[in-house]
């Protein structure tokens, strides 16, 4: 699997956003203290910003809430979750528009929850929309995880 990419799946891999926590937010569910992590509507300017400038998350990933809406590559159904399984959700097997999360320097602080999320076709393309690569991850025993190996990559691309 080298060189192996794939877009984030929220099923696939929630915990980034949230950092494996049960509040609203990765830091909790302060709504106030979103200014110290994101850059949203009211404190971006209506403008982007370069990544970690905020704290991170516990995870040590900057800009999971704000700044820029990130695609994922799952589908987006407005119901599918009601009925999904609670554990590791594979997503909508088709749609017409993606999922898109994560809030933006352009959406209020409730946009910008952990659980938020948001409907785009893939033909849109804008500024305040971006990714995030997964790839491949070992253990230090050399095999996959458990949930295919798939790991949030840092940094920028």
């Amino acid at each position: 699997m080298p060189g192996r990419r794939r877009s984030v799946r929220r099923g696939g891999a929630p915990h980034g956003y949230g950092a494996d926590t049960a509040g609203l937010f990765s830091f909790g569910d302060d709504a106030s203290q979103l200014g110290d992590y994101a850059w949203f509507w009211g404190n971006s300017g209506k403008t982007i910003h370069p990544v970690g400038l905020k704290n991170p998350n516990a995870y040590g990933l900057y800009d999971m809430h704000g700044n820029v809406l990130e695609w994922t590559a799952d589908w987006y159904d407005a119901g599918y979750y009601a009925s999904a399984p609670a554990a590791d959700p594979p997503g909508p097997a088709s749609g017409k528009e993606k999922s898109v999360r994560g809030g933006s320097a352009f959406v209020s602080a409730d946009l910008c929850r952990s659980s938020a999320r948001m409907k785009s076709e893939p033909s849109n393309r804008y500024s305040v929309r971006g990714f995030r690569c997964a790839v491949p991850f070992r253990s230090a025993g050399g095999g996959l995880l458990d949930d295919g190996g798939f790991r949030e990559e840092a940094g920028e691309i």
